[in-house]
Order: C-alpha cells, then structure tokens, then sequence
C-alpha cells in the first residue's frame, strides 16, 4: 500500500511537457486501493475535482474541502460518502507554483471496531478479574483474620473460665504477633498480680486468725473462771500483735500509692542509733548482748522517723533470730560516697534459697520461731521501701547456722523521692 508521500511522487512523475498533470497516465492501483482507502485530486487551474478512486465514482465533493488551499499538509477526521474517514490534505508544489491538492483518506472504522472489540474484552476482563480479585480477597482477608479470631477466642476463653493462666497461642513474625506478644505479657502480669492479691488475702487472714484465736480463748476463759491475770496479759499481747499488723498493712499499703510522705532533715545517725538501741533493750527478753562500734558522728539528709522505723525492724529481727549465747552488734562506716548502718547478728543465718525471698511480704525462712516471736513478714519488706525512698538500697549476707549481717546503705546527700 502506498503512503502519501508515494503517491505524490506519483502523480508528479506523469505531468506532461507543459507540466500538466496527466491523470490518464497513473498507474492502475491508484484507481483501485484497497476498500477502506479514498484517493482524491484537486486540480485549481482545471477548475477539476478528480476521484481517482473507483469507490469514489460518484461521489462530487471535496473529502474535506475546508483543508483545500493550505500550504502544508493537513489532517483532519470528516465523514463523507457515508464513512467516517481520516483524510490528509497535501498541497501538490512543482518549482514553487501549487499544481493541485491530493487528498487521501481512509476508513477509520476497522479502527473504531478494534477499539469496540478492545473495550468490550477489557470489560469482560475487568469484570472476572474483579470477580476473581473479590473472592481472592475475601479469602486473604478471611486468613488475615484467622489470628485476630484466634486471639478473641482465646480472650473469651479467659473470660469464661477465669483462667488468667492461659496465653494466646499465635507466634506469627509480625504486627499481630506483637499484639498477641504484648498480650500474653499483660496476661502473665495480671495473673502475678491475682495471685499476689489471693496470697495477700490468705496471709493477712492466717496473720489475723492466730492472735483473734487467742484472744477467743482467754475470753472463753474468763468467761468460765472468772478473771485471770494471765489471760489478760495474753490479750494484751494478742491485741498488741495486731495493732502492729495492721499499721505495717497501713504502711505498706500508703507506701504502694504514693501516700508517705518523706520529712527530710540532717540526722545524727550516732545519736539516732542510741536511741533505736534504748528503745529495743526492752523487747529484748533473751538478754541477748547488743554491742556499738565504730560509732563516730555521721550526718545524713534523712527521715528520722522512718529511719528508726527501719533500724527498729532490723534489731528486733535479730533479737528474734539469735538466743542469748549470741551477740548483736551495731556499726557505723563512712564512705565516699555512701555510709553503711550495718547490723549483724550470730543467729541461725538464713539458707541460700531463702535469701532472694527474705524481702517478699509474710515471707518467713523460719515460719514456726517466727510466729512465737510475734513476727509479721513485713518488717523486712518496710525496711526495703524505706532505704529505697531514701535513695538507698539494703543488703544482706547470710550464712545458715553463723549469723546475719544488713547492710542499710544510703547516700550522703540523698535524692530522695515522696
């Protein structure tokens, strides 16, 4: 098929010796292209429209007459002769005079079709693609949620049987499996803190059940013999037990939210050990020797109140744990940075495995001397939060059968925390 710059050459080619163009002399083919094109000579001088296509015989107008007399070749889509065509206008030049204008168009309807046909396979494609996206989608989405259904069965689970002790089973690398993750912690926190709850519960009631025992007994008492010296005395006791477990509870409970408040002064710790060491000489009903050393004036920045609050706790541990052939004793030392209040004692020591629980409330390493003595299980714990708050900490060393030292250590200037 020829393009348009072949058929200008063409019909420039069959021009007679006056340079007229000779239409009778072109080739054969222009006169028969192929269906879906139209061939059409426009020559001024002639006053002659020529159709040098035989689809084109009776047809006596320009293909587009509007693009007839431009100097340069023009494209434009018109419909003519009943077809919607796509026609170039090319003016023909020979030695700078404009001999005539060739026309060629063609059909622009295989091209309409195969748009027609392009669009109507592009919907039937679009169409099973979505469907094939929507049921590929639903199943993705359906296996995405496959965990997050998972862990909400597992949730109501928990829920229904009370089970804090379960975990969400899915382990997946990636954000659920950092969900479920976080989850399971929560889980494990929550069920630390029940069951500390529970514990607490039972401690305090099992506390509480061994001196309102013995007060019910005396009462009953009494109540058949009369009045007796002893079993007032042992009310009074019992009573006094539980005064005392009820303002370490207090205490420790104010502690938990933040409710004591630390009145901080500069204390002699030489004078503030003396005083402690008088006021426990009464408790200690053993006689066991208590002996100072190395007591030389120290200062800190501390409360004194709670400070002999800890340092009572202490003392009266040891008096509980060491008989009368033993010794406590009582020792200041100076630091750079820190001073050590350190109260050792030759007592029955504590075992290895009991030393990393010592600090747990109601914890007891040895359960049945410690309730004769009147022990709560809090004392060690106060003494803890209490050297803490002051921005220090307490240690321990033990050896079971030789004795005990605490290490109450604190800061010479203390940041302290209320």
């Amino acid at each position: 098929m020829e393009t348009l710059d072949d058929i200008e050459r063409i019909i420039l080619e069959n021009r007679d010796a006056e340079g007229h163009i000779q239409t009778e002399d072109l080739p054969l083919r222009l006169f028969h292209p192929a269906d879906n094109m139209y061939i059409q000579l426009w020559l001024p001088k002639e006053l002659e429209l020529i159709n040098l296509s035989k689809n084109l015989e009776s047809y006596t107008e320009h293909l587009d007459p509007n693009a007839v007399g431009h100097n340069r070749t023009v494209f434009s889509n018109v419909r003519a002769n009943g077809v919607d065509l796509r026609v170039a206008t090319r003016p023909l030049v020979v030695d700078g005079q404009t001999m005539g204008y060739l026309q060629v168009a063609t059909s622009t309807e295989p091209i309409e079709n195969a748009i027609h046909k392009l669009a109507i396979i592009l919907t039937l494609l679009g169409t099973i693609g979505g469907i094939i996206a929507f049921f590929v989608g639903r199943w993705m989405a359906s296996k995405a949620l496959t965990p997050i259904n998972s862990i909400n069965q597992t949730a109501q689970q928990i829920v229904a049987a009370d089970d804090l002790k379960r975990r969400v089973p899915y382990t997946g690398n990636d954000e659920l499996g950092a969900l479920t993750e976080t989850i399971n912690r929560m889980l494990e926190r929550l069920d630390r803190l029940f069951s500390s709850q529970q514990q607490f519960v039972s401690d305090v009631s099992h506390e509480l059940r061994t001196p309102l025992a013995a007060i019910q007994g005396h009462v009953e008492i009494i109540q058949r013999f009369g009045y007796d010296e002893e079993s007032m005395e042992a009310i009074a006791r019992s009573t006094e037990r539980m005064v005392y477990l009820v303002e370490d509870l207090m205490f420790l409970a104010n502690a938990d939210i933040g409710r004591v408040n630390l009145i901080l002064m500069p204390v002699d710790l030489d004078t503030l050990l003396l005083e402690v060491y008088n006021h426990v000489k009464a408790f200690n009903k053993e006689q066991v020797a208590i002996y100072l050393q190395n007591i030389e004036h120290i200062q800190v920045n501390a409360d004194p109140h709670l400070l002999k609050k800890l340092l009572k706790h202490l003392l009266m541990n040891a008096i509980a744990y060491t008989d009368k052939t033993g010794q406590i004793t009582l020792d200041l030392r100076q630091h750079d940075q820190w001073v050590d209040v350190i109260v050792s004692d030759t007592g029955i020591g504590i075992a290895e495995e009991d030393l990393a629980r010592i600090f747990d409330r109601f914890y007891r390493a040895d359960k049945a001397r410690s309730r004769l003595s009147g022990g709560s299980g809090l004392g060690l714990s106060i003494a803890l939060w209490i050297a803490k708050a002051h921005g220090g900490d307490l240690l321990v060393e033990s050896q079971l059968g030789h004795g005990t030292t605490f290490t109450v250590r604190l800061p010479h200037t203390s940041s302290m925390r209320s």
